[in-house]
């Protein structure tokens, strides 16, 4: 039995489960480490803890398939995401995967972890709230992997019209890159989040990958 609440980390370089170790070890008991995404699920579903902490330094599809394989092997288990963007503290919710905490710092962790555990969320207004529902599906499956042109057909619009919607939404929300809207759409829980009756709402949301330039 743990006296304190049980945190698992899971990365992919060894550099941030021994700084999240230092910054979290005080406060919580850390139950295990893993880099690989089978590994992390093996061994979570083997000590059960409270919390895993992802880093979404991951490669976004080894983020999303260790997220999926954890809920798998341990359904009560909660998960964080941890992106060192810097802006908030306060985990969102992502839509059925967990939550995620943007910090500037590792030392901001603890902090973050405390608010998924006692349940306060932050109640902050989502990026997504500002696009249009067209924008939306775009954005959506543009992070699912799915190429411009494929896009343009499932929406019956031109190539054209896919990039004027993409980069418009990355200048709105003041996004620089491909890799940043694919996040932002992780974050935001758009992934997994279809348009009751829209033409792909049955499209595998697992299988996420770099949006297509």
């Amino acid at each position: 039995m743990f006296t304190r609440p049980a945190i698992f980390l899971a990365d992919d370089h060894s550099d941030f489960c021994e700084e999240a170790l230092k910054a979290v070890r005080h406060t919580f008991d850390v139950v295990g480490c893993a880099h690989d995404t089978r590994v992390a699920a093996l061994k979570v579903a083997r000590v059960r803890p409270d919390l895993v902490v992802i880093d979404v330094c991951l490669k976004l599809i080894d983020a999303l398939d260790a997220a999926q394989q954890i809920r798998d092997a341990a359904p009560a288990t909660r998960l964080l995401f941890v992106a060192r963007a810097g802006e908030s503290t306060k985990p969102l919710r992502i839509g059925p995967l967990g939550f995620l905490a943007r910090i500037s710092n590792l030392s901001e962790l603890p902090e973050a972890i405390e608010c998924v555990l006692s349940d306060r969320p932050a109640e902050d207004d989502l990026q997504a709230s500002q696009l249009t529902p067209r924008e939306r599906e775009v954005v959506q499956l543009l992070a699912e992997g799915k190429l411009m042109k494929q896009v343009a057909d499932l929406l019956n619009v031109s190539p054209r019209t896919v990039a004027f919607h993409k980069y418009g939404v990355m200048r709105k929300l003041g996004l620089h890159s491909s890799a940043e809207l694919v996040r932002m759409a992780v974050s935001e829980g758009l992934i997994g989040s279809a348009t009751p009756g829209s033409p792909y709402e049955s499209t595998p949301h697992s299988s996420a990958r770099s949006v297509s330039s």
